[in-house]
């Protein structure tokens, strides 16, 4: 079989300065690959986020990527990461080291020991609205700092210091920027205000695990199990490593997770006739005793849809760690490769009107989504490590909210999309939540 190298690659060159995708994609980023998908078919070149970048989208693309995870070179794809906090972080690791980490996190995230955590979570939505005292607040921070506080219940079984979950939010969004920034980035880095911010936060994690070493006692939370799964018979796990790991775990729902809640209020608003039918059902409703989806099919569907219409990070750029063909076409070792995993949300062999919002899909087709198909979480060996959280706090949250409140947004959301780290709403949302009589 013939193959052709990275030159030969079909090129999608948007009318933009510098044919550069970027401009694009944040102001549209789950649709902006489409288009040269359909015209330029799986495989194709652009410019995006400074690099010049071997698109690969579609199931077969998906199955390709997520299968072998010795095509990827993951400490440099996510060094970002390992920049901002050390080589001890889970994403930046490979091979065995990176198994035997991830084995021991994914102790902390057994369903069982989740579901456990539920009442202390839904007690938090309310919680945190309160709070609030009916007066307005920025929407998409709100979102991200409530998933923050509910994760704190399963990750630490304690409240955070008053105004953390905040700090930690913006925190967030700071380190998931420079993902976008080249080598600027390294500027970034050592922005004032953002350092104080981790500093913060990494000097309330050492407490966290300082108070529990010198307490000596097993909670039933997730930093317990985790340690617990560490072995006996090898060095404690060093006291940095730990803070990062925490910081991950309370940080990293807080930009997809926190979006499935965000659009699983927004979406339904705009759809009368499924609102009406979802909260019939939340009728029966109560957060506090929750302990499957069983009798809540519409919730399940509505947070299903949201994570595939609105999926948080679209596309993934990679870097390829050794040669390898693909469609006829040859890629080279140290490439950068953009995997477009959410693509397939959006084609119509998957979905019938794909880009309209109709959780009834699912509920028609218990079959979807197929293999290889959605992409949200990732797939294969680095899988989203949270998924099980993030399959319980955001149906959570939005039945809560839905059932309990009515929302004054303001301005009105129009369903537009942009790229902030995350697929957010396109204005900036002000959200007042009002207490049904």
């Amino acid at each position: 079989m013939t193959t052709s190298n990275t030159t030969d690659i079909p090129r999608f060159a948007p009318d933009t300065p510098g044919n550069k995708v970027d401009p694009l994609y944040f102001k549209n980023p789950t649709q902006t690959f489409i288009q040269p998908y359909r015209e330029l078919g799986s495989i194709f070149r652009c410019n995006f986020f400074g690099n010049e970048q071997v698109a690969l989208g579609g199931a077969e693309a998906n199955k390709f990527v997520w299968g072998d995870p010795e095509l990827w070179d993951y400490f440099k794809s996510n060094r970002i990461f390992r920049e901002q906090f050390s080589d001890r972080y889970l994403n930046q690791l490979e091979g065995e080291t990176y198994l035997m980490k991830r084995r021991r996190i994914n102790q902390g995230f057994k369903p069982s020991m989740l579901m456990t955590h539920v009442g202390g979570m839904s007690e938090v939505v309310f919680r945190e609205i309160d709070k609030l005292k009916g007066e307005p607040t920025d929407f998409r921070l709100f979102c991200m700092s409530l998933v923050i506080s509910m994760v704190s219940q399963v990750l630490l079984q304690e409240d955070l210091p008053e105004g953390m979950d905040r700090i930690m939010a913006i925190s967030n969004q700071e380190m998931l920027k420079a993902s976008s920034m080249g080598w600027k980035r390294w500027l970034w880095y050592w922005y004032p205000p953002k350092r104080y911010k981790r500093r913060v936060i990494f000097d309330y994690l050492g407490d966290v695990i300082d108070r529990r070493e010198k307490s000596g006692v097993e909670k039933d939370d997730i930093l317990s199990l985790i340690l617990a799964a560490h072995p006996k018979d090898e060095a404690p796990i060093p006291r940095y490593e730990l803070i990062h790991d925490l910081s991950q775990l309370f940080m990293g729902g807080s930009t997809t997770s926190s979006m499935i809640i965000g659009w699983g209020l927004i979406e339904p608003l705009h759809h009368p006739e499924w609102m009406e039918a979802l909260q019939e059902e939340l009728k029966d409703w109560d957060g506090s005793n929750f302990t499957n989806m069983a009798p809540f099919q519409k919730l399940k569907a509505t947070c299903l849809e949201i994570e595939r219409l609105r999926p948080g990070v679209p596309v993934f750029p990679r870097f390829a760690k050794k040669d390898f063909e693909w469609k006829g076409h040859s890629i080279k070792r140290g490439e950068s490769v953009l995997h477009l995993h959410t693509l397939c949300h959006f084609l119509e062999e998957n979905y019938e009107d794909p880009l309209t919002f109709n959780p009834q899909r699912f509920l028609d087709n218990p079959d979807l989504p197929g293999r290889d198909i959605h992409g949200t979480y990732g797939g294969g060996q680095h899988k989203c490590v949270g998924l099980n959280l993030a399959r319980v706090a955001p149906p959570l949250a939005v039945a809560n909210i839905l059932k309990h409140y009515d929302l004054e947004f303001t301005p009105e959301p129009s369903g537009k999309e942009q790229y902030l780290s995350v697929t957010a709403p396109r204005e900036n949302l002000m959200v007042r939540f009002i207490p049904k009589k």
